[in-house]
C-alpha cells in the first residue's frame, strides 16, 4: 500500500512539473518581449573547402553554354552559305533567311539580362560575324546583291542595334554590330569600285553615333565612326576630283559629290551645336579635331569638284560662320562657365573670318578689309575689357602685313636687293599697323587694357603689336634714306641700312622711356640683335674701309644710348 503511494506522489510530481513548463511557455509565447534574455550569439562555422579553378568561370553567367551556343550559330550561317552554293533554293530565298537569322541572334543579344555582359557581346558578335561575310559574298561572289542594297542593310543593321540598346544603355549590343558594319562598308566601297553607297552608309551611321552622343550613349564609339567617314570622304576625294578619274570606278555626278562633302560638314557641325548650345556641354578634344578636319575635308573637295569656280561663296558661307561663331563667343559662352567653348568658338571664328576674307577677296582688297577689321576688333577689345578681341585685331593684322606685302618688302628693303617702290597695299598695311598700336595702349577713363604690367597677356599682346608697327617703320624709314642718299655700291648700300636699324634701336629705346612701354625697350634690344647679325654677313662682306667705320660708329653709339634710356625708364 505504502509503495502504491509512492508512486502516485511521483506521478503527481512529474504531472506539475509539466504544468509549470507548459504555463512557462504559454507566457513566453504571450510576452516575447519580457521573456527574451541576453542572446548568445554563436559564430557562423564557416567550410572552406577547395574549388576547381573553372568552377567560377563555369558558373559566371554561364560563359561555356554561350561558347557552345555561339559556335552552334556559326554552324548554322556556314548551313545557309551551303544551300545557297548547291542551289537547293533560290537565292534570294537564302538571303532573306540568313538576314532574319542574323537579326534573330541581335535579338537574342539584346533580350538577355543585364548582368550577363559576356552573353549579349557574344551573341551581338555572332550576329555581326553571320551578317558581314554574308554581305560581302553576295555582293562580290555570287552577284545577287548590288551595292546600294548592301549598303541599305549595313545601316539597317546598325540602326537595329541602336534600337534594341537604347533603353537600357547596351554597350555590348552596339559595339560589334557597328564596328564590323564600319569595316565591311570600308572593304566594300573600295572592292565593288561603287563608293558612294557606302561612303553614304558611313554617313548615315555617323548620325545613328551622333544621335546617340546627344544623350550620353555610346561615346567611345564616335571616335571610330568618325575616322573610317573621313577615310572614305578622303578616298572620293581621291578618286573622283583628281586630274585623271579612274574609269574602273563607277562615275559620280559633280553635284551628288558636293551634297555628300556638305552633309559631312553638317553632321558634325550639328553635333557640336546641339551638344554646345542646345545642352550647354562643354566640347571635347574628339569634337574639336574632328569638326576641323571635316571642314577641310568639305573645303578641299568642293574647291577640286568645282575647279575654285566656288570659292566666292565658300567665303561668304566662312564669313557668315564667322559671325554666328562670333555671336555665340559673347552671347551664350562668356558668361556661361564653360571657358573652353569660349576660346575653341573663337579660335573657329578668326579663323573662318580669315578663310573667308582670302576666299572672296583680292590680295589688295583683302588687305583693307582685314586691316579695317583688325581696327574694330582692337577698338572694340579695349572698349568691352575682351583680352579675345584684341589678340584676333594681333592675327588680322599680322595677316593684313602679309597679304598686303609689307613683311617681304621689309626683308628685302633690309637684307636682298632693292624692290621696286612699295605699292599702296604695303604702306596702307603700314597705317592700319600705327593706327591699330595706338588704339591697344590708350587709357580708357584712366586705365589701360595693355598696360605695361607682369601679367603676360599685358606684354605678350603690345609686344606684338609693336613688332608689326617696327617693321612698317623700318621700311619706311629705308625708303626714305634710299630716296634722300641714292646710294651708288653695295658699300654705301649696306652703311645705310646699318643707319638705319641704328635710328630705328634709338627710336624704340626712347619711345619706350619716355612712354613707360616696356615692349618698346625690348624691340631696341631686338633690333640692336638684327644690326649685329647684319655687320656679320652684308657690312663685312660687302664694306669698304669708310663705310664699316661708319656703321661701326653707328652701332657702338647704340649700344651706349639704348642701355642708358632703358635705365632712365626703370629709374623714373
Amino acid at each position: 500500500m505504502k509503495s502504491s503511494l509512492d508512486e502516485f506522489v511521483s506521478v503527481i510530481d512529474r504531472l506539475i512539473s509539466r504544468l509549470d513548463d507548459l504555463e512557462s511557455r504559454v507566457s513566453a509565447l504571450e510576452h516575447p518581449a519580457a521573456s527574451r534574455g541576453p542572446a548568445i550569439v554563436q559564430p557562423p562555422v564557416t567550410i572552406t573547402t577547395q574549388q576547381h579553378p573553372l568552377a567560377k568561370l563555369s558558373r559566371s553567367s554561364g560563359v561555356m553554354p554561350v561558347v557552345g551556343r555561339v559556335f552552334l550559330g556559326i554552324a548554322g550561317a556556314y548551313l545557309l552559305r551551303a544551300l545557297a552554293e548547291t542551289g537547293f533554293a533560290p537565292q534570294w530565298t537564302v538571303t532573306a533567311v540568313a538576314l532574319l537569322y542574323a537579326g534573330m541572334w541581335l535579338l537574342w543579344a539584346a533580350r538577355t539580362s543585364l548582368e550577363a555582359t559576356f552573353a549579349g557581346t557574344a551573341y551581338a558578335t555572332t550576329a555581326a560575324v553571320i551578317l558581314s561575310p554574308m554581305l560581302w559574298e553576295l555582293t562580290l561572289r555570287f552577284k545577287v546583291m548590288p551595292a546600294g542594297i548592301a549598303a541599305t542593310v549595313l545601316v539597317m543593321f546598325v540602326a537595329a542595334a541602336v534600337a534594341l540598346a537604347w533603353k537600357h544603355k547596351l554597350a555590348s549590343v552596339v559595339w560589334a554590330p557597328s564596328m564590323f558594319a564600319v569595316v565591311t562598308a570600308g572593304g566594300l566601297l573600295v572592292a565593288t569600285r561603287d563608293p558612294l553607297p557606302f561612303a553614304a552608309a558611313l554617313l548615315a551611321m555617323a548620325v545613328l553615333t551622333e544621335a546617340a552622343a546627344s544623350s550620353d550613349r555610346w561615346l567611345g564609339l564616335r571616335p571610330w565612326i568618325a575616322i573610317a567617314t573621313d577615310l572614305a570622304l578622303l578616298a572620293l576625294i581621291a578618286i573622283y576630283t583628281g586630274a585623271n578619274v579612274s574609269p574602273d570606278y563607277k562615275p559620280i555626278a559633280p553635284a551628288t559629290l558636293l551634297a555628300v562633302f556638305a552633309a559631312l560638314f553638317t553632321i558634325y557641325a550639328a553635333s557640336v551645336l546641339t551638344r554646345t548650345v542646345a545642352l550647354r556641354r562643354e566640347v571635347g578634344i574628339f569634337e574639336i579635331g574632328q569638326t576641323v578636319a571635316v571642314f577641310l575635308l568639305a573645303a578641299t573637295g568642293v574647291l577640286r569638284v568645282t575647279h575654285q569656280a566656288v570659292a566666292i561663296g565658300l567665303g561668304a558661307f566662312c564669313l557668315l560662320a564667322a559671325a554666328f561663331c562670333y555671336l555665340l563667343v559673347f552671347i551664350r559662352f562668356e558668361n556661361a562657365g564653360q571657358p573652353r567653348n569660349y576660346h575653341v568658338f573663337s579660335t573657329w571664328a578668326a579663323a573662318l573670318l580669315l578663310a573667308g576674307s582670302f576666299f572672296c577677296l583680292s590680295a589688295n582688297a583683302g588687305a583693307v578689309w582685314l586691316g579695317m577689321v583688325a581696327m574694330a576688333a582692337t577698338f572694340a577689345g579695349i572698349r568691352s575689357a575682351r583680352f579675345t578681341l584684341v589678340f584676333h585685331g594681333v592675327m588680322y593684322l599680322a595677316a593684313t602685313a602679309w597679304i598686303s606685302g609689307l613683311l617681304g618688302y621689309s626683308g628685302k628693303l633690309l637684307f636682298s636687293e632693292l624692290p621696286e617702290q612699295g605699292s599702296w597695299p604695303v604702306w596702307m598695311a603700314g597705317a592700319f599697323t600705327l593706327v591699330s598700336y595706338a588704339l591697344a595702349v590708350r587709357s580708357l577713363r584712366g586705365r589701360s587694357l595693355l598696360a605695361s604690367a607682369p601679367g603676360w597677356r599685358e606684354q605678350a599682346l603690345p609686344l606684338a603689336f609693336a613688332s608689326l608697327v617696327t617693321c612698317a617703320v623700318t621700311a619706311a624709314a629705308v625708303t626714305a634714306v634710299l630716296l634722300i642718299f641714292h646710294p651708288g655700291s653695295g658699300a654705301q648700300l649696306a652703311a645705310l641700312r646699318t643707319l638705319v636699324l641704328c635710328l630705328v634701336a634709338l627710336s624704340l629705346g626712347w619711345s619706350g622711356s619716355r612712354f613707360k612701354r616696356i615692349e618698346l625697350i625690348w624691340l631696341a634690344y631686338t633690333t640692336i640683335a638684327l644690326c649685329t647679325l647684319k655687320l656679320l654677313f652684308e657690312d663685312l662682306r660687302h664694306g669698304s674701309a669708310g663705310t664699316l667705320a661708319f656703321s661701326l660708329f653707328c652701332y657702338g653709339m647704340v649700344w651706349l644710348l639704348v642701355p642708358r634710356l632703358a635705365r632712365a625708364s626703370k629709374a623714373s
